[in-house]
């Protein structure tokens, strides 16, 4: 769980002298037992450096399979923090396209069944104060090679069904069709950061 801090007050510390306007980031990692363990302080500088964020998005900036987030500070320059290590498991990418329902799929319902697990998620269209994340749904997968089947449900009520899809990569699905051609281009340049 990411949160990115900033304080609403710009002179807070006149009232609370143990808080400031600008605050450090916050990353919180699941142990698997109920617990998250704070690791911000094991992500590097740009974690820790103290902000006004305001809004998140998360996303794969570079196609690698990863999350990388892009958050908006106040009275400041955003930020782009990369992760370049976080896709040691397997994933998949879907990209909806809506033709019946709304051209982005919010409000498709997907059910992804690989192996001994199934996974949920719904396509929205925004999760963070005047940010938006990436378009396309992320899926870890984990030691799973493979996707046995993906269900979307459409606004519109069409479902597609698809089988046997390979991991470790972007597909787009447009309603009524499935899977469409689409190139997703791989940001490989490390100074883009």
């Amino acid at each position: 769980m990411f949160i990115a801090n900033g304080h609403v007050l710009d002179n807070v510390a006149r009232y609370r002298p143990d808080v400031t306007y600008a605050e450090p980031k916050l990353m919180l990692r699941n142990t698997g037992s109920g617990i998250l363990q704070n690791v911000s302080n094991r992500l590097g500088p740009d974690l820790m450096r103290a902000r006004v964020s305001r809004g998140v998005a998360a996303g794969d900036f570079d196609n690698d399979g990863d999350l990388d987030l892009f958050i908006s500070n106040n009275g400041g320059t955003p930020e782009l923090l990369r992760n370049d290590g976080g896709n040691a498991g397997h994933w998949l990418e879907i990209l909806l396209i809506g033709t019946k329902s709304n051209r982005d799929g919010v409000g498709a319902r997907l059910k992804l069944t690989a192996g001994d697990v199934n996974l949920y998620d719904q396509r929205k269209g925004g999760t963070s104060y005047q940010s938006a994340p990436d378009p396309r749904l992320h899926f870890g997968l984990g030691q799973r090679t493979r996707v046995d089947s993906l269900e979307i449900l459409w606004p519109s009520g069409m479902v597609t069904r698809l089988q046997d899809l390979p991991a470790d990569g972007i597909i787009a699905v447009e309603e009524g069709k499935g899977v469409v051609d689409r190139r997703f281009l791989r940001v490989t340049d490390k100074t883009s950061r």
